[in-house]
């Protein structure tokens, strides 16, 4: 069902940015305590290596946007394929309700979270994450009301009922 989709879609972006974002803090502080020993930087090779791990962790905040398209169109494709009767149709917004409704602590969290003094500039190096998880009810919602229409606006066939 669309709205099982929709808590995955809640929890592995909330989980996602919380382990790339703490995934990038720790890769940045590891390799600037590096950078500073004379026994890791003296090489041409390990410079070359630093400066690559950090070029590719700075990708996270796409990878995590990746992610949320790629959920956001499989509950779309998933919902035009499955069919529903359209009796349904309180329980799925009663279930979207309670998702939104859940999705609004964990966005507080990850504002907390990211926002922490321990982070610094982490945040400003996860602008679209930071967008996203900050507005994940917003979202959430859009994505709630396309799975809607995919599931019970789409023209029905006379053997799906009986």
């Amino acid at each position: 069902m669309a709205a099982q989709d929709i808590i995955t879609i809640s929890a592995i972006l909330f989980m996602g940015g919380i382990f790339l974002f703490a995934a990038f803090y720790m890769t940045n502080q590891v390799f600037d305590k590096f950078g500073t020993l004379s026994e890791f930087n003296s090489s041409v090779a390990t410079m070359k290596v630093i400066t690559g791990t950090k070029e590719s962790t700075s990708m996270f905040d796409y990878i995590l946007l990746g992610v949320f398209i790629a959920f956001a169109m499989g509950t779309l494709v998933t919902s035009w394929y499955v069919r529903i009767s359209p009796a349904l149709i309180f329980a799925y917004i009663l279930v979207g309700i309670i998702i939104i409704i859940v999705a609004g602590p964990l966005s507080n969290a990850w504002t907390s979270y990211s926002t922490s003094a321990v982070f610094g500039a982490t945040r400003l190096s996860f602008p679209i994450t930071d967008h996203i998880l900050s507005n994940l009810p917003k979202y959430i919602l859009v994505i709630f009301i396309l799975d809607m229409l995919a599931l019970f606006a789409k023209p029905s066939r006379a053997q799906d009922y009986g």
